[in-house]
C-alpha cells in the first residue's frame, strides 16, 4: 500500500497547489483576525482563574472542617476575615499559614 502512494516534495507540492489555483479547484475559507481570537482567549483564561479560586476556597473550607470550624457561605474579603478569626484554633495559627 505504501508503494502506491507517491513521495511528495516541496517542488511537487508547489506545482500541485499552482495547478489547483489555475483550475479553480479550491474553496476559499474565512480566517478569523487575531483580534477575534483575543476575546475568547481572555474569557477562557478568566474562567480558569475563577475555577482555581473556587478550588482554593473549597480546600481551605475542607481543612477548617477537619478542625471543627465551618466558615459559612461567601467568598472574598468576608471569607478571608472569617478564616483569620479562626486562627485561635490549634493548627490554624498564623505561623502555620506562613504569615
Amino acid at each position: 500500500m505504501a508503494d502506491a502512494i507517491s513521495a511528495s516534495s516541496k517542488r511537487g507540492d508547489a506545482a500541485g497547489l499552482a495547478q489547483l489555483a489555475r483550475t479553480g479547484f479550491y474553496k476559499e475559507v474565512h480566517v478569523k483576525s487575531p483580534g477575534a481570537h483575543g476575546v475568547p482567549s481572555m474569557i477562557t483564561a478568566r474562567a480558569h482563574l475563577v475555577e482555581a479560586g473556587v478550588r482554593l476556597d473549597n480546600m481551605i473550607r475542607g481543612m477548617c472542617v477537619t478542625f471543627g470550624y465551618r466558615p459559612g457561605v461567601g467568598w472574598g474579603k468576608a471569607f478571608i476575615a472569617r478564616i483569620m478569626q479562626a486562627s485561635h484554633i490549634p493548627g490554624l495559627a498564623k505561623r502555620s499559614l506562613g504569615y
